[in-house]
């Protein structure tokens, strides 16, 4: 599934939390998360942006909430 990814800046640094709204023209950004979220991307939920989490996860909360903050852990696989 394709979704919009958004970002925030923090101190003049890139936030660690993204905020995920699926493609469709009734998505929006929720009211609490309206200040300060800049569009960063469009990627599929299985992109590796997302770290370790699993898209069908991502996904689940898109169908129950409309949108998904997610943080992303990725382990150091060096």
């Amino acid at each position: 599934m394709q979704v919009n990814v958004f970002i925030t800046r923090q101190q003049g640094r890139l936030g660690t939390q993204l905020l995920v709204l699926p493609i469709n023209p009734q998505a929006a950004i929720p009211k609490e998360y309206r200040d300060g979220w800049r569009y960063y991307s469009t990627v599929n939920t299985g992109d590796r942006m997302f770290g370790d989490i699993d898209a069908r996860a991502i996904e689940a909360e898109l169908a129950a909430s409309g949108y998904a903050i997610v943080t992303p852990e990725a382990p150091d696989r060096r």
